[in-house]
């Protein structure tokens, strides 16, 4: 008995080698800017138009994990935009779809096993596009190593559809992305996209990423199938529209940097509903992960803003704390949470007490807080300054270590770019790169975080924190002072754990490998025990003659079902609980003698 369970083991492990490491794709952090017109005009010079967009990412990027890029655009021609960040990592450009009667494209690009530490994605179109109107959805995965087949669609109805696609290999993971890609009235209530059942996948919503103010909206799951698939998702709220979609099959295995401890933000949703004259109730959806969501709102009156949920997750949202400002004009910064919360998916109803001026808000969705995550708050009010490159928006002191501060400032006539400070100060607003020559003449630089400021710090102490923009004077009314008014909350983590990137250093190479020929069959591989920065040697991964065959948590390996009189080469490498992997060992060959026989009689 024991030796048939031995067999078929062995049988197991040579056919799925990558036995005993987690193949489950997870979403590290998604960053969602939703479509905003840039339809403001230059004095005398007809609409504004930009050829560069920042997507400011919440936590600096794994080792080995892979990006999602998806780019939506308008503009009276097609073109191809180009996608870069400050780690210099390559996003491959993966589809394109353009849909000539609407005149909008959609691009979605790839970045695998890429270089940590990236904080900004950039958004590039060429000069002369001329694009007003710019949309884009950023997903970072780990667990993902290649793209494997991929499709593009049209279509409308209550049903969208992604195309068809047939993975080559059982287990990858589909991502499926679209926006409506025609002009809709941001001001009715807007699309809600709901999961379809589907055999051999469980979808899910990626957190933050539907959006009811723009139609668009993008989910994920790993499907158990090589059967062709049409992923569908359903719409309803509003009239049917057209969809651009685009369908990716991604092969998945254990590779990158799964998340650190503590409390983190796994999404960003910006949403900018319009400009004056909003209805007073604006329909969204808001799709979570995690166990804390934190509203940021900048308005353009002193009204404040409500939140009231609906649906199977619905939730209570509470107002934490409201600045104010008369300085350059009225208008609040607002921050609104909800606690506690079961991941999933919320239908908002965000209500303003006025028509009369427009307002942004960003929601988070936050993972690992405290069961009551609520420690203080802060304020300015009335704030004033001189300098028209960076100011100091506000200070708290949290109550204790490893709590995360958020923070929201509106600003009149100046636009937040980046936020002062080392690690773990992270500014949230995207910002638009005009075409040049519109620069001097714009008068409201971008609609998307337009004089706002958004931030996050992970405070890794209970020292004060100050939330420091950097600015950009792109108004031609700025007067050469910032006014604005300043909310900031800090938030407590579960478990008091430092909420820092995961390790990226992978363990040292294992040394002294051996290998010793048991029989014609086996051979049996021995080696010296590698190190860990973060002392989380995890396992090692063996390879014969190149190929992975097998993984191991030991220090010792025995391959089997070789071949009688056959050279086999080894190497071996370690691989952390991070998912950092180390260079493979110096090789070693063993030979296997020729099989037994016997002679009869």
């Amino acid at each position: 008995m024991r030796t048939a369970l031995f067999l078929l083991l062995t049988c197991l492990v040579l056919l799925f080698p990558s036995m005993g490491r987690s193949q489950t794709p997870t979403v590290v952090q998604h960053v969602d800017i939703n479509l905003a017109e840039t339809n403001t005009q230059t004095p005398g010079n007809g609409p504004f138009y930009i050829i560069g967009r920042t997507v400011p990412l919440p936590n600096v990027t794994g080792a080995g994990n892979s990006i999602v890029v998806a780019v939506f655009s308008s503009s009276g021609s097609s073109t191809i935009p180009t996608v870069t960040d400050d780690k210099s990592n390559t996003y491959t450009r993966i589809t394109h779809r353009w849909d000539s009667v609407n005149y909008v494209d959609m691009t979605v690009f790839a970045a695998l096993n890429i270089t940590g530490g990236a904080r900004t994605i950039t958004v590039n179109w060429p000069t002369g596009y001329n694009t007003n109107t710019t949309a884009v959805k950023a997903t970072e995965f780990n667990n993902v190593t290649a793209v494997d087949v991929h499709t593009t669609a049209e279509t409308d109805g209550t049903t969208i559809t992604g195309g068809s696609v047939t993975p080559t290999v059982a287990n990858d993971l589909l991502y499926m992305v679209g926006w409506q890609d025609a002009s809709t009235s941001v001001f009715a209530p807007g699309s809600l996209f709901a999961l379809v059942t589907q055999s051999n996948i469980t979808w899910q919503f990626i957190p933050c990423s539907t959006q009811g103010v723009d139609g668009s909206f993008a989910l994920y799951g790993q499907y158990g199938s090589t059967s062709a698939i049409a992923p569908e998702v359903r719409v309803s709220g509003t009239t049917n529209y057209n969809y651009l979609t685009t369908t990716l099959a991604l092969k998945t295995g254990t590779q990158g940097t799964a998340p650190g401890p503590g409390i983190r933000v796994v999404g960003v949703q910006h949403v900018y509903p319009g400009p004056t004259g909003v209805p007073k109730s604006i329909a969204t959806q808001f799709v979570t992960h995690g166990n804390l969501q934190v509203c940021l709102v900048s308005s353009g009156s002193t009204n404040s803003v409500s939140i009231s949920s609906a649906g199977v997750n619905a939730a209570n949202w509470t107002s934490r704390v409201t600045a104010t400002t008369s300085n350059g004009g009225a208008f609040a910064s607002q921050i609104l949470d909800s606690v506690n919360t079961t991941p999933g998916t919320q239908t908002l109803n965000v209500t303003i007490g006025s028509t009369s001026e427009s307002f942004m808000f960003m929601f988070l969705d936050i993972a690992g807080a405290a069961a009551s995550p609520y420690d203080k708050s802060a304020t300015t009010d009335n704030g004033m300054s001189g300098s028209t490159t960076s100011f100091t928006a506000g200070s708290i002191t949290p109550g204790a270590a490893n709590e995360l501060l958020v923070n929201v400032t509106g600003i009149y006539a100046q636009t937040a770019t980046t936020l002062q400070g080392g690690t773990g100060y992270n500014g949230l607003c995207s910002v638009e790169t005009p075409v040049s020559g519109e620069m001097a003449t714009l008068q409201d630089y971008s609609e998307s975080d337009d004089n706002d400021a958004f931030g996050i710090i992970y405070a890794t102490s209970a020292a004060s924190h100050s939330f420091i923009y950097n600015i950009d004077e792109m108004d031609n009314y700025a007067t050469g002072a910032t006014y604005f008014c300043s909310a900031t909350v800090a938030y407590k983590s579960t478990a008091g754990t430092t909420p820092t990137a995961p390790p990226t250093t992978p363990p040292t190479v294992p040394a002294n490998v051996k290998a010793t020929v048991a029989s014609s069959s086996q051979i049996n591989l021995a080696w010296t025990a590698s190190t860990d920065s973060a002392g989380r040697v995890a396992g090692y991964t063996i390879y014969r003659n190149g190929a992975e065959v097998g993984t191991a948590v030991s220090t010792s390996y025995d391959d089997t079902g070789l071949s009688p009189d056959t050279t086999y080469t080894y190497t071996v490498s370690a691989y952390d609980a991070s998912g950092n992997q180390s260079a493979q060992s110096t090789p070693v060959s063993a030979t296997t003698p020729k099989a037994s026989t016997r002679r009869r009689r």
